[in-house]
């Protein structure tokens, strides 16, 4: 089995590189960036637990203010999802459930944890990656990095955890 290599860093970077995520093998069945479908699978997950989530929330918050229960449901529903992605993204995990889960985290352009502002621009320029026809998300298939339109705007990478 061959053995794993660090991969350099982008060019000009001056930022130490994490060795734990910047490692990737060799082989040519091992990518370094994370693939579409990884990516897909950890969005479906995040999905199903921050829907899950939201729900029991809601039921608690509209059994006691029936009244503007759905006013603060419908700020849960926009509010929650966004701090969830973004302190999970800019946490030393670097990762949100469902891409821990797969096995993925997320990095700046050297490997380095996501600030909070970041992440949060990461998160909302998710709106861009879903017009026209989530085409956006679909870049993550083709571009060379696996950066879905998201990732070029925030400048941040979605790697394989090593």
């Amino acid at each position: 089995m061959d053995e794993p290599r660090s991969i350099p860093p982008v060019a000009g970077a001056t930022a130490a590189i994490a060795p734990e995520v910047l490692v990737a093998r060799t082989s040519a069945s091992t990518s370094y960036y994370a693939g579409f479908w990884k990516r897909a699978g950890a969005s479906i997950l995040d999905s199903l637990f921050v829907l899950f989530a939201i729900s029991v929330v809601s039921v608690f918050v509209e059994a006691d203010y029936s009244d503007s229960g759905a006013a603060l449901t419908g700020l849960l529903t926009l509010v929650g999802p966004w701090l969830y992605h973004a302190f999970m993204e800019s946490s030393s995990y670097q990762a949100t459930l469902g891409k821990m889960a797969v096995g993925i985290v997320v990095t700046d352009q050297y490997g380095q944890r996501l600030s909070f502002a970041r992440a949060t621009g990461r998160y909302w320029a998710k709106w861009l990656s879903a017009l026209p026809l989530y085409l956006g998300f679909l870049a993550a298939a083709f571009t060379e990095r696996k950066q879905a339109l998201h990732d070029l705007v925030a400048d941040t990478l979605v790697v394989v955890k090593q």
